[in-house]
């Protein structure tokens, strides 16, 4: 069974509701056209990477100060992503002056066979062009919410342009208080 926190923005702050799904992620729109993201703080990496049932999802975030998306190839010898989609994100609120966010889903027909080595290889391909990188599950990105602790449990590996990759691929280290350190460590380089 997988847990879900669910935020939906109410004002300045985020009103958050509990769920849970035996299938996986749930997507939801309010009455009000108001989005639901929905952060897995569950047990299970490759059944959250496959979260639509059909294929799997690895979302990889950089903040980047280019005027475009950079060009990221995503390849290694043993492994390619069959698709990559990549969206440029809009700060409406301007919460990270002089940078862009973009956002890049590798898609794959199964879970990648050597996970931890491959998302270690994109998301340092990432910071060679980015501030900060990070690894996180569908539906866990918002402008407000940035490495902040409250999605760490979505947040599964991170780095900083000059530092090494940290991973945290089970729910026991996304839930303790290290993570929770390591992402406040990465969020405080978006302000410098």
């Amino acid at each position: 069974m997988h847990f879900f926190t669910t935020w939906r923005r109410s004002g300045d702050s985020p009103t958050k509701t509990s769920r849970s799904s035996i299938n996986g992620f749930e997507l939801c729109d309010s009455s009000d056209g108001q989005k639901w993201g929905l952060w897995l703080a569950g047990d299970n990496l490759a059944g959250a990477l496959m979260w639509d049932g059909v294929r799997c999802v690895i979302s990889v975030f950089v903040v980047h100060a280019r005027e475009t998306a950079p060009a990221l190839d995503f390849r290694t010898d043993q492994m390619a992503p069959r698709q990559v989609k990549v969206y440029e994100l809009e700060d409406e609120d301007d919460l990270l002056p002089g940078r862009r966010v973009t956002e890049y889903d590798l898609i794959f027909d199964g879970v990648p066979e050597r996970l931890p080595g491959y998302l270690e290889v994109c998301l340092g391909r990432a910071c060679e062009v980015g501030v900060v990188a990070w690894l996180g599950f569908e539906g866990s990105f918002h402008f407000s919410e940035l490495l902040t602790p409250d999605i760490a449990s979505s947040i599964y590996g991170v780095c900083a342009s000059g530092s090494p990759v940290e991973l945290a691929l089970e729910a026991e280290e996304r839930a303790g208080e290290r993570w929770r350190e390591v992402l406040q460590r990465h969020a405080d380089a978006l302000a410098t």
